[in-house]
């Protein structure tokens, strides 16, 4: 792909990317602003790898950590840095290269039982293609048999699914957007600023309301217990799955009339799929009302930013740490009283690692980015005053990081930055296809 052009390398329908530009709707503003963006090619799966840059033009990256010392006025303080192979482990767990995953099962299990995490908290998958994959291959195990006990399977139903990349603000509940909206009723959009490391860069950033990834599914599924035996209670749904696209820490891609963000926006979604407002069940009776309270429907979040956010032009340690800090705070605090935060516990997946063939989305990048995050669980990390909430105790209580780091540097690629979904998406999936089926078996001991 030496050709700056940017047709789809990978699509298996010719057709397919004149009818997404079709079906894109546009600005001219957009369309001017693509004549400013870098040229890129594109990796098969992925559209998101730099191959070349016109004269004149550097991308800006940053270099390697020296010393272990960051000059980040909320990272780190000077010297201080986290032995990723000590004093974590009650924050963190490692797949490392052929070993297992049985760690972090237990980590995560005794996590979320100390927190009291119900069964029916949606479990809720934010992140790119990469993260996607990890979806389909763990709705392939929920179908298997004799999950829960013998003679018991789940059944999954579902409710929605999107796998076009311009027609995410429909999922989120959003009218089709279209140019015979009146223009009063138009939603805003603005090209992603640079200067702050917000996404997208490649096909979003040409395309108003769509995003880089080309195949980013968007899936809903409610699970069921299979079973003659099943407490009746149990033809209700037990709890809920769903994975929408997140490509970088700050996502410009989707924003609303009160949303900047797709973060922000899918926030508004969580909040209206699974929350409710709070302040409404007050006025409900005694009992109605302790009832409510008794179900929490925080949800348990998988997330993971990163490679994406590497193509952003002169994007470095300091700016991604800082988007991820914000992220974070949005998915585990609240500054709205009517609502809950929308995580009740964030499982971080850290960026696993690439072939090597691609300049800009390195290996060396991807461990510096991972370990700036994990200082960020230190006693001596700060953080800028709007993020003072996000204390290293504050982190170590409500995220637990999942490093794969060093599973997928050994493991079998597909291309620069998928990887097999034998050798790595199907037993990456089989840690969360456990612990949604621990969940379930302790509903079933409560009953």
């Amino acid at each position: 792909h030496n050709s700056p052009s940017r047709r789809c390398p990978c699509c298996t329908d010719p057709t397919m990317q004149s009818e997404e530009q079709e079906n894109a709707p546009r600005t001219k503003q957009a369309q001017r602003g693509v004549s400013m963006l870098i040229s890129i090619g594109l990796v098969c799966g992925l559209s998101m790898t730099l191959q070349s840059l016109p004269s004149g033009q550097r991308l800006e990256l940053p270099s390697a950590v020296v010393n272990d010392k960051y000059d980040l006025n909320f990272g780190v303080e000077v010297g201080d840095h986290v032995d990723a192979n000590n004093g974590n482990a009650t924050f963190r767990c490692e797949w490392k290269h052929n070993g297992t995953l049985d760690a972090c099962f237990d980590l995560l299990s005794r996590r979320l039982d100390e927190r009291e995490i119900s069964h029916r908290q949606p479990w809720i998958v934010l992140g790119d293609s990469t993260m996607n994959k990890m979806v389909t291959a763990l709705v392939s195990g929920l179908h298997r048999p004799d999950l829960i006990a013998p003679g018991v399977s789940l059944k999954l139903k579902m409710l929605r699914r999107n796998d076009r990349r311009c027609q995410w603000m429909v999922y989120f509940g959003f009218p089709a957007l279209n140019n015979d909206i009146d223009p009063d009723d138009r939603i805003p959009w603005v090209l992603p600023n640079y200067s702050r490391g917000e996404g997208p860069v490649l096909y979003g950033a040409k395309n108003p309301f769509c995003y880089d990834s080309s195949t980013p599914v968007g899936q809903l599924h409610n699970i069921f217990l299979n079973s003659s035996s099943a407490n009746p209670e149990f033809t209700e749904a037990l709890t809920t799955l769903e994975y929408f696209a997140v490509d970088s820490a700050r996502d410009v891609s989707l924003p609303t009339k009160t949303t900047t963000t797709t973060q922000e926006t899918a926030l508004r979604y969580l909040r209206k799929q699974y929350q409710g407002n709070k302040s409404a069940n007050t006025t409900q009776s005694a009992s109605a009302s302790s009832s409510t309270q008794q179900q929490d429907n925080r949800a348990i979040c998988i997330v993971n930013t990163g490679l994406h956010d590497m193509i952003i032009p002169n994007i470095t340690t300091r700016l991604y740490v800082h988007n991820v800090l914000d992220y974070w705070k949005l998915l585990l605090t609240t500054d709205d009283e009517r609502f809950h935060p929308a995580c009740a516990h964030l499982i971080w997946v850290s960026t696993s690692a690439t072939m090597g063939f691609d300049k800009v989305i390195r290996n060396d990048f991807i461990e510096e980015w991972n370990q700036a995050l994990l200082d960020l669980f230190s006693s001596s990390s700060k953080r800028t005053p709007t993020q003072a909430i996000l204390t290293a105790s504050f982190l170590r209580d409500h995220i637990t990081i999942v490093d794969v780091y060093d599973n997928s540097l050994h493991a079998k690629h597909m291309d620069n930055v998928h990887l097999d979904p034998e050798e790595y998406y199907a037993p990456f999936s089989i840690l969360f296809l456990n612990l949604t089926t621990h969940q379930l078996q302790k509903s079933l001991e409560n009953e």
